[in-house]
């Protein structure tokens, strides 16, 4: 469901971010409001920190906090004064870190991606910038906050070199990064996973969750034609005992062996294993 974006952005920075084109249900501010259901991002560009702009200064001295996440668009190198450093170090103590990391985007598209993200509500689910350098795989997501892994800790892109681990690339929605070599497509969802022990846990007990109620479906599927286990062509009892119990998800070829068991095709085979997944799921909460 999209929602309102508040944009806190001196003028020209606002001009910067609307140049590409325009950003549907972003609403721009020189100052964030109080209150509403709104949700608030605060953007700056390094010019305003050097130039000491007076929108952050009014922001910084206010006197009640807000959380609001904070992007700071890098069209130069680094911050080239103390006090610029200065502004950046008072501004993200007083937007506090909650809802995000400061995050410096190094292109106006990275930032877009944000503030698009967040009129989504896919915040979390999107990925805005992301870096390999030395092995250390960095993304930031729409939130923005960063996560930070070994690239040899996720087997799609352990077999890759250096050079091809570099390369990586944002589709502009966010949806995915993709690595061209060896045609590897990540999103941000899984790179959690990786980066974040409590997601890894989380994703770890829906793979249980879903492996024992597919496999309870297909043990029902298979009973149904009175077929046993031991008479699947191509699987050994043992392995399509695991199946069923939950201890692993079946593969393309073991659907495939499993479709051709039942007399059916694979597409049809799937659609009766969902429909009585559904089927029994539907009953439980009854």
């Amino acid at each position: 469901m999209e929602t309102i974006v508040e944009v806190t952005a001196s003028e020209s920075t606002r001009a910067a971010l609307q140049k590409p084109g325009p950003l549907k249900h972003v609403r721009f501010v020189s100052t964030p409001s109080v209150g509403g259901s709104v949700r608030r991002v605060v953007v700056a560009r390094i010019s305003d920190f050097e130039k000491r702009s007076e929108e952050l200064q009014r922001l910084i001295v206010r006197g009640t906090s807000f959380a609001a996440p904070l992007v700071v668009v890098a069209l130069q190198k680094d911050l080239q004064t103390f006090g610029g450093l200065q502004l950046l170090t008072l501004l993200s103590s007083r937007l506090g870190s909650k809802n995000g990391d400061p995050f410096v985007s190094p292109t106006v598209d990275a930032a877009r991606r944000v503030l698009k993200a967040h009129a989504l509500g896919s915040e979390k689910h999107l990925v805005a910038y992301a870096t390999v350098k030395s092995g250390m795989l960095s993304v930031w997501s729409c939130e923005p906050r960063l996560y930070c892994c070994s690239s040899s800790d996720i087997p799609a892109l352990a077999g890759l070199s250096a050079d091809a681990l570099k390369k990586v690339t944002v589709s502009a929605s966010g949806s995915r990064l993709h690595w061209t070599d060896g045609d590897v497509d990540l999103d941000m969802d899984t790179i959690r996973e990786f980066t974040d022990p409590k997601a890894r846990k989380e994703a770890e007990s829906k793979y249980r969750t879903d492996a024992i109620r597919y496999g309870s479906a297909i043990r029902r599927v298979r009973e149904s034609q009175r077929l046993r286990q031991g008479k699947i062509a191509g699987l050994s009892e043992r392995e399509v005992r695991r199946i069923e119990n939950g201890e692993v998800l079946p593969h393309s070829d073991t659907l495939r062996k499993l479709a051709e068991a039942h007399g059916c095709s694979v597409s049809d085979y799937m659609g009766r294993v969902a429909t009585e997944s559904k089927t029994r799921t539907s009953s439980h909460r009854k």
